[in-house]
């Protein structure tokens, strides 16, 4: 994983070219100045902030933009001047970036990167000038960044998106300061503005999240999932929807605890890891809509596994209230019944954590999708179209 480069800001060099007076008439080149730092941040939309740290598989990385807008001049006379200590700063006028092109040039990494845009967020930890600090010292609002959305993988391994990002502008913009005979125009106008990225791809919760915090990086969900002697405790608790990439260096049986986060139920899955290989493991709550209108009656829940394999048959047990049945959703949707429980509890041998599905009266499988038959339409001959010929 490439070392993540600290933030950067040209402040000076531009201010130092930016801060000239204008006479009366020009247009100052004022909007987009500078792509604010070099590494990716990281969007939470619970939190609405921005954090500097791996950002994983599937999600957003975040650049943001900086600048000077209208509020940053002002008329002295006849001419257009920046004011003093005008500053770049993030850009929330849309005028600003309207019509900001984006172009990429990727030195690797490109396969990881599904799209990219101009886009806007709502963000409580930033200062003025990009960066992160404490909420009680930000600046809270709407601002622009240049979003990488990156595509889904299932993966034991990081990697990396190095690029350089180019932006253009043509259109200047609708906007102006002073009226009448002293209006002077503002030119949005970016030619060739280039900036090096770099974005490192994998999971907040892994082996090597202790190497990122050590390295500045941060994220309140960092989680290290090295399992040694020392690291494993009674067990290893999974939360829903979050991947869990794991390195093992341990020779005994862990427990993976799943469910107790639902508030009622539990399972448990304990395994032998011993010379066991790293793992990417992560599971859903979500019933399929096809099983729940199968069984509209049925109390049921649902343990959505990504078919995580060990090395070794471990034990699944699951705990739960007014649960008779527990069933495996096979590869063809059908319902393997894993057997019946004993009080509140049941237990199954796997080395493969699938779907399971956990009822309390028995299933009946989703009726299977009936593909659409294919219907030739017969194609006019152009070669000759006064004929009305059927090829």
């Amino acid at each position: 994983m490439k070392k993540f480069l600290s933030l950067l800001m040209a402040v000076a060099m531009v201010m130092s070219l930016s801060a000239v007076a204008f006479a009366k008439g020009e247009e100052i080149n004022a909007g987009v100045q500078e792509i604010g730092i070099d590494h990716a941040l990281k969007y939470s939309a619970d939190s609405n902030t921005m954090v500097p740290f791996v950002i994983e598989y599937g999600k957003a990385a975040y650049f943001p933009i900086l600048g000077f807008d209208r509020n940053d001049y002002e008329l002295d006379g006849s001419e257009a001047v920046l004011k003093e200590g005008a500053e770049m700063h993030l850009i929330s006028r849309q005028e600003v970036v309207d019509g900001l092109k984006v172009k990429v040039d990727y030195e690797q990494g490109r396969e990881l990167v599904e799209s990219v845009a101009v886009v806007k967020k709502f963000v409580e930890n930033l200062a003025l000038d990009g960066s992160i600090v404490d909420k009680r010292d930000a600046v809270p609002g709407y601002y622009y960044f240049i979003e990488f959305k990156t595509v889904p993988k299932d993966t034991t391994s990081d990697a990396d998106i190095v690029a350089t990002v180019e932006l253009n502008k043509s259109k200047k913009g609708d906007d102006s300061i002073g009226t009448g005979s002293n209006k002077v125009d503002l030119n949005y106008k970016v030619k060739d503005m280039e900036r090096d990225i770099t974005i490192n791809v994998g999971y907040e919760r892994s082996y090597y999240a202790a190497k990122v915090l050590d390295s500045g990086y941060y994220t309140e969900n960092a989680q290290e999932l090295m399992v040694t002697t020392d690291s494993v405790g009674d067990s290893i608790a999974l939360a829903p929807d979050d991947p869990y990439l794991l390195k093992f260096d341990y020779d005994d049986e862990v427990e993976f605890t799943f469910g107790a986060f639902a508030d009622q139920n539990e399972g448990v899955f304990t395994v032998d890891v011993s010379g066991q290989g790293k793992v990417l493991l992560y599971y859903t709550t979500i019933l399929d809509d096809g099983i729940a209108a199968a069984n509209p009656d049925a109390k049921i829940f649902a343990l959505n596994f990504n078919n995580t394999k060990f090395n070794r048959t471990g034990e699944f047990t699951y705990e739960g209230e007014d649960f008779e049945y527990a069933y495996q959703v096979m590869e063809d949707g059908s319902l393997k019944l894993l057997g019946e429980f004993d009080g509140e509890e049941i237990s199954f041998k796997t080395r493969v954590l699938g779907q399971y599905l956990f009822s309390d009266v028995e299933l009946t499988a989703a009726p299977a999708e009936v593909e659409e038959p294919t219907v030739e339409v017969p194609t006019v001959d152009v070669t000759n179209p006064s004929t009305g010929a059927i090829a």
